[in-house]
């Protein structure tokens, strides 16, 4: 039944009114008939129900119109504080202060919401009933009562000696286990180890083939935000989760995706056919994501006015904003400039990322939205700053994994008026998308990645392999260490190919800019350090310049180039 002063009676009397669940199961409830019997007046249509009292499964009658309640007898309706004076209650549990009457009223109902579920339990191990279903505890409740558990799962854990265990939550084709529950998010972070994550992908696979699922599929999702971006956002994901994922994967279990999976913010919810869409969408609403990326239908060829129609009906369907998702080379089908301006009117049809790469279609879709609340985004990184110069809002780069500064600076610096500095950025990109002859761009990108020292494994087969000349071709550009040099900061030469020292020496006399340098370059040169530059002022043109250069060259290790400054105005570095 639940807590006796939360909404559970209500519930229970909602779910036995209607005669549908007789025909699945013989329900009977373990509680207080007193408490069932004052619920069936506040809900609508329950009139004429009746409570059958008992005190044995057997003596229940599993009728409809007929409510078996197995009576506990354990509250005192003249105590029980329900549904009155909730404002005083929430004053009183804001001040963290309770007065004799709530304290009395509490700790009854919680002392009974755990008798009702350590009774349904013993029913269960003994063989009388073949399942259970609970309606809400109050945690506070239970604990007042001398009850120190943080939940249901716990209790059953209890008390059916069960060490390793978990909550899952199913509807319809979604099921969410959890490693933690009931505990303040600093312990969840705590409890996020190897040994839990893999003894719940464990749990999960064993619990979806008691559910009649013979293979499952098992999602892990990631700790922090975009799983750690390899450590940055935290090192759960490479240390603690992955490792699990392996072991599990080891042992057979199914885990497509072979890595922690991002649990924030976008959902890719495209499927061939509208209906499962629409469920996929639905899906993820309920598991709170943000925004919806929808590509379009694949596999076979669709019309623009089924495409109209496939969209419309997704985004009817859910309450949150969707981006259209428009990438004709992989799925096949294109969303004409005429279509997306129609979807543009549906109020939470909120953008278009185009990844075609005609550049024609994407200035299409800018043109013909300009007028309307809607958000055009460049898929493909060559046309970032041509779209942005059109009026569309940026872009989603793949490029981005391997140059994220510079990417981000095509948005920054045309944001801020430099366009010189803008199409700077957005050029310097095009040796590296020449790479992409080499192979699929993702099996590219991530082979890059590699290259930089972060360990994000291959793709999924079939993709998983770069040409030999394309990781070569990679290699020439991420292999060369380069190390500036700053004063305020310990620096070990040893570990660079190229040192970049500016020791800023206009403030002081040639022979004390020719020391500072010469302190600076000559344990480099030594310790083998191929190449020093040095950007000078004035203070070291001429002889003193050329005397530093002939000293350090006569170590036979290292080249000093002197770089004279240039003017404040139209400074290039």
């Amino acid at each position: 039944m639940g807590d006796p002063s939360g909404n559970g009676p209500e519930i229970s009397v909602k779910a036995l009114m209607k005669p549908e669940t007789y025909e699945v199961c013989r329900p009977l409830i373990v509680g207080d008939a007193k408490c069932m019997e004052a619920a069936i007046p506040t809900v609508k249509g329950a009139e004429s129900m009746k409570i059958n009292v008992i005190h044995d499964v057997k003596e229940a009658k599993f009728e409809p119109g007929i409510i078996d309640v197995y009576d506990l007898d354990v509250v005192d309706l003249s105590k029980r504080l329900y549904k009155k004076d909730r404002k005083k209650l929430a004053e009183i549990m804001l001040a963290d202060v309770l007065d004799a009457a709530y304290k009395e009223s509490m700790t009854m109902c919680g002392e009974a919401a755990f008798q009702y579920v350590k009774k349904v339990i013993e029913l269960a191990m003994a063989g009388e009933v073949d399942a259970t279903v609970t309606n809400a505890l109050n945690k506070d409740h239970i604990n007042m009562a001398g009850h120190h558990y943080s939940g249901h799962t716990e209790i059953y854990a209890d008390y059916t000696h069960t060490a390793k265990y978990s909550m899952m939550l199913a509807h319809d084709e979604l099921r969410v286990i959890h490693v933690s529950t009931h505990v303040s998010l600093r312990q969840a972070c705590d409890l996020c180890k190897k040994e839990r994550v893999l003894d719940v992908i464990r749990i999960a696979n064993e619990g979806c083939k008691a559910l009649g699922i013979k293979e499952p599929k098992i999602g892990v999702a990631g700790l922090n935000p975009h799983c750690g971006e390899n450590g940055m956002f935290g090192r759960e994901e490479i240390e603690e989760i992955q490792p699990a994922i392996d072991e599990a994967l080891a042992e057979g279990i199914n885990i497509p995706e072979k890595a922690p999976t991002p649990p924030d913010t976008v959902f890719r919810t495209g499927c061939i056919t509208t209906k499962e869409t629409v469920e996929m969408s639905k899906r993820a609403e309920a598991l709170g994501a943000d925004i919806l990326s929808v590509i379009t239908p694949y596999f076979a060829a669709v019309s623009q006015d089924e495409l109209y129609e496939h969209y419309k009906t997704v985004a009817e369907a859910v309450k949150i904003p969707i981006v259209l998702y428009n990438i004709p080379a992989r799925t096949g089908c294109s969303i004409a400039p005429e279509t997306v301006a129609k979807l543009a009117e549906i109020d939470n049809i909120v953008g278009a990322k185009d990844s075609s790469g005609n550049w024609d279609n994407l200035k299409a879709y800018i043109e013909l939205t300009r007028d309307k609340d809607f958000a055009v985004i460049s898929g493909n990184d060559s046309l970032i700053l041509s779209a942005l110069k059109e009026g569309g809002v940026g872009g989603i780069a793949g490029c981005a994994n391997v140059y994220p500064h510079n990417m981000v600076a095509i948005y920054e610096k045309f944001k801020a008026g430099d366009l010189e500095g803008a199409q700077a950025a957005q050029d310097a990109i095009a040796s590296f998308r020449a790479c992409f002859k080499y192979g699929n761009p993702n099996t590219i990108v991530k082979t890059a990645v590699g290259l930089l020292g972060y360990p994000v494994g291959k793709c999924r087969k079939p993709f998983y392999s770069a040409l030999d000349a394309g990781v070569q071709f990679a290699k020439k550009g991420f292999s060369t260490k380069v190390l500036v040099y700053s004063k305020d900061m310990p620096f070990q030469a040893e570990d660079a190919d190229v040192l970049v020292v500016d020791a800023e020496t206009r403030h002081k006399k040639p022979l004390e800019a020719y020391l500072t340098i010469f302190r600076i370059v000559k344990p480099a040169a030594e310790s083998g350090v191929k190449y020093l530059f040095k950007k000078t002022d004035s203070a070291l043109r001429g002889n003193i310049g050329a005397e530093l250069t002939a000293m350090l060259d006569a170590t036979g290790k290292s080249l000093l180039s002197f770089v004279p400054a240039f003017p404040q105005i139209n400074r290039v570095t």
